[in-house]
């Protein structure tokens, strides 16, 4: 079996291959961002640790026995099936944050495999292409930070615990930057990349037409250099000959 030879990547220009690494690195953020129990300080999207409470509190968000779940994870951060106090349905909200998450990784790993295969099966460099890959790590990038948007929103308002000062507030913690990061990288990338194939395309179309300028115009060789052939011009002298007398 031959080796993988990616044809067109090498022709990609260098803003180009910077913005697809920058999609890469903005994939891994977010698959990070989304399975890490880190959105708040000890909760994500879909388990809840329970390790840094030491005492129930009638401003605690989930009623429920510490001992119980002290020490481990269990999924019950938002969990509609917990008795949650001032809360009126935190399903909805919180689910749809979960999709918007999820359908951004799902879309930054599409167009990851859409470019490659774009550049591992293109017979020729110059053959036709198009902008699959940097169109779906936009609407990726955009669905992660609408999801961060709305559970930043949301969760402002929620009580964490009873502090030495009163109620406090959920805090965002590292899953939730690291999600908030590869989404912006993924758009910002996605559009370096656009930009870049956009630009390439210009140029390419460019040469196509000076080549094609240069293939029919007539041409004149002589042995120091090859140029278009242009109408001769006969250069007469002003200078006055031997003989002619001055006006």
């Amino acid at each position: 079996m031959g080796r993988l030879k990616m044809k067109r990547w090498q022709y990609r220009p260098t803003s180009f291959k910077v913005g697809f690494c920058g999609v890469l690195l903005a994939t891994v953020l977010c698959c990070m961002g989304l399975v890490a129990p880190a959105w708040q300080t000890s909760g994500g999207l879909w388990v809840y640790s329970m390790t840094s409470v030491t005492r129930p509190s009638r401003y605690s968000a989930i009623d429920l026995p510490v001992p119980e779940l002290k020490g481990n994870c269990q999924a019950v951060c938002f969990n509609p099936s917990i008795p949650i106090k001032r809360v009126v349905s935190p399903v909805d909200w919180f689910q749809a944050v979960r999709v918007l998450e999820l359908l951004c990784v799902v879309l930054l790993v599409i167009s990851i495999t859409v470019e490659t295969f774009q550049d591992a099966c293109a017979r020729r460099p110059n053959s036709s292409d198009n902008s699959a890959a940097e169109l779906l790590a936009i609407f990726a990038g955009i669905s992660g930070l609408v999801g961060v948007v709305v559970f930043t929103v949301k969760v402002s308002d929620y009580p964490e615990g009873l502090g030495p000062y009163g109620p406090t507030r959920v805090q965002l913690f590292w899953a939730w930057y690291l999600q908030t990061a590869g989404s912006l990288l993924a758009l910002l990338s996605a559009c370096l990349m656009g930009w870049s194939r956009a630009a390439h395309r210009r140029n390419t179309a460019r040469n196509m037409q000076v080549a094609a300028f240069w293939k029919t115009a007539p041409v004149s060789v002589n042995p120091y250099f090859v140029s278009r052939s242009v109408p001769s011009v006969r250069i007469v002298s002003t200078l006055p000959k031997q003989g002619d007398s001055e006006v």
